[in-house]
C-alpha cells in the first residue's frame, strides 16, 4: 500500500476528475477527506496539494463506487458527523 501511496500520482485534474466520477461537490468531495469545499477548489487549480494523510484518502476514494459514496455520505448525515452550513 505504501508503495501505490508514492507512485499514484494525484494531479489537479485527476481530482477533479475522481470528484465527477464519484458525483459529489466540492464540498461532499471535502467532507470524505476531512477538508473544506476550499480546500478542494485549491487542489483542483493546483494552488496547494494534498497532505500525505488526505493524498492517501483520495488514494482510497479512487477504489470506492459512486453509490458507496452517496452511501457513506447519508450515513455521516444521519449520525451528525456532517453538519452542513446555510452557505
Amino acid at each position: 500500500m505504501e508503495t501505490e501511496k508514492k507512485d499514484t500520482r494525484l494531479s489537479p485534474v485527476m481530482i477533479k476528475k475522481l470528484r465527477a466520477k464519484l458525483n459529489v461537490t466540492q464540498s461532499e468531495f471535502g467532507e470524505l477527506v476531512g477538508v473544506s469545499k476550499c480546500t478542494v477548489y485549491w487542489w483542483e487549480i493546483g494552488k496547494y496539494i494534498p497532505s500525505e494523510e488526505n493524498r492517501q484518502l483520495i488514494i482510497d476514494l479512487r477504489k470506492v463506487g459512486r453509490r458507496d459514496v452517496k452511501k457513506v455520505l447519508k450515513e455521516m448525515n444521519n449520525s451528525g458527523i456532517l453538519q452542513r452550513s446555510g452557505s
